[in-house]
């Protein structure tokens, strides 16, 4: 079902957004319990799409 999200509301795959990796102190690197230290960009097969790391966009102010 999570991996139907990223198709329906197109949303890129990286690890940024993967269950299976973790921030470090650099900010560009992430540590992936599936591959190790990894950029924030990359992707592997064994992504899987997670909700809560995901910023959302913020909406435009209404005008006045």
């Amino acid at each position: 079902m999570k991996n139907k999200l990223c198709e329906q509301y197109d949303i890129t795959k990286k690890c940024a957004f993967c269950e299976y990796a973790s921030k470090t102190l650099d900010e560009e690197k992430m540590l992936c319990k599936k591959k190790g230290v990894v950029h924030s960009d990359y992707h592997c097969r064994a992504f899987r799409y997670d909700l809560m790391k995901r910023v959302p966009k913020r909406l435009p102010s209404l005008p006045k």
